[in-house]
């Protein structure tokens, strides 16, 4: 990335079973990005991880934002919803945002806002 000019990669290493982010991987991903790059994780591997767990467990959410900051990712995307909906998954993503509390940003996403007509906000 750093060589084609990019200013940022979306990453979501897992291990191999999909029950925990990677964080050597990631570790080692972050180190070779920077500074020249900011690393995000994705959120197709936020919710694939342990099966949709952080769709459904704040404690497993909570785990997620602790490794995540600490591994000094800068952003985080996430749908966290169960039909990749923005809209029904503006829960899980509120309750992140919350456990984040400024030291790494999140961005809602999904393939679809699936709101009421016309509204983006999740």
């Amino acid at each position: 990335a750093k060589t084609c000019g990019a200013t940022g990669v979306v990453v979501g290493p897992l291990d191999a079973t999909g029950s925990a982010i990677d964080a050597d991987l990631l570790e080692q991903l972050v180190r070779q990005a920077r500074p020249h790059c900011r690393v995000a994780f994705s959120h197709k591997a936020l919710d694939a991880l342990k099966g949709g767990a952080l769709m459904r467990d704040a404690a497993e959410r909570r785990a997620a934002v602790e490794l995540l900051v600490a591994l000094e990712v800068k952003e985080v995307y996430a749908a966290l919803a169960p039909d990749g909906r923005a809209w029904s998954g503006r829960d899980n993503v509120k309750h992140l945002v919350h456990l984040a509390r400024g030291r790494i940003a999140v961005v809602a996403c999904a393939g679809d806002v699936g709101g009421p007509r016309g509204s983006a906000a999740a």
